[in-house]
């Protein structure tokens, strides 16, 4: 089936993409549009692939790629039509206009890109993610049930399927119940703060009797106020923005991360794999 030959060519492509993550790049795509090959290769480059010295990127006119060192932080932006070679800690010009430069006090490393490039082939097995759609999603709770959060005060989330509510919340801390609320709609925001670096759980009950439980914790103080203080706003680089999602990604908090891939992925259609990630 044709779905079939091109789930087949996502998960191929995903497979080669790791495997050049696991080559140890000294640096990694940040952004890219257009035409852009990575060694004479047929198959466009991912965001977030790992480059390594000796690597040839050739640009069609009106493409462009983001390379930012992983070590320095140091991107180089490139606009074709050219052709440029990764070397150790830059970008050398084969033909084409010089690239341009911008020292970033952004940092990431190899585990991570390895790891988010997992979760990307998680996300196209597991979610049925073909040509930017997914499956149906049951009755569920959706944020936060995965690791940490970088917020005192979240707002819970669900998804609501063909349940219907009104919806019975409850927050607890180990045994004792915090908070209690009748929900009208999918969500709810906490009206007060918890405490940091602490474990929590959650279960929403729908009007037919079916319980959902989930569980989480909140991230240190220390990443909290990095996260705050790092935060890009929507008018930042779009590298900015990815870098920040991988820091958060870094702390622990994979659906805070997924927030923002989410908000790439609706200014950014020519990139699937942010809406997967979004996805996961």
């Amino acid at each position: 089936m044709k779905w079939m030959r091109r789930f087949s060519a996502a998960i191929f492509s995903m497979l080669a993409v790791v495997s050049a993550i696991a080559a140890n790049g000294t640096a990694f795509i940040a952004n890219l549009k257009g035409d852009v090959v990575i060694d004479g290769t047929s198959s466009r480059p991912r965001l977030m692939t790992e480059l390594g010295q000796g690597q040839k990127i050739s640009l069609s006119k009106d493409a462009e790629i983001s390379v930012m060192f992983i070590l320095s932080g140091k991107e180089f932006v490139i606009k074709g039509p050219g052709a440029y070679l990764m070397g150790e800690s830059n970008v050398a010009v084969i033909k084409g206009a010089a690239p341009a430069e911008r020292q970033s006090e952004w940092r990431t490393s190899s585990k991570v890109l390895v790891q988010v490039g997992q979760t990307y082939s998680a996300s196209i097995r597991m979610r049925g993610f073909i040509s930017g759609k997914t499956v149906d999603k049951p009755y569920s709770l959706y944020y936060p049930v995965q690791g940490n959060v970088i917020t005192l005060r979240p707002t819970f989330r669900w998804y609501t399927g063909n349940t219907k509510g009104p919806y019975d919340f409850v927050l607890f801390s180990g045994d004792k119940v915090l908070h209690k609320a009748r929900v009208a709609s999918d969500n709810f925001a906490l009206p007060f703060s918890l405490d940091a670096n602490v474990e929590y759980s959650w279960a929403v009950t729908a009007a037919e009797g079916e319980v959902r439980n989930g569980a989480f914790r909140t991230a240190n103080r220390d990443d909290m106020a990095q996260a705050a203080e790092r935060k890009p706003d929507n008018s930042a680089a779009f590298s900015d923005r990815l870098m920040y999602a991988l820091m958060l990604y870094e702390m622990g908090a994979p659906q805070d991360a997924q927030e923002i891939w989410a908000q790439l992925a609706e200014e950014r259609h020519d990139l699937p794999e942010l809406a997967a990630l979004a996805r996961h």
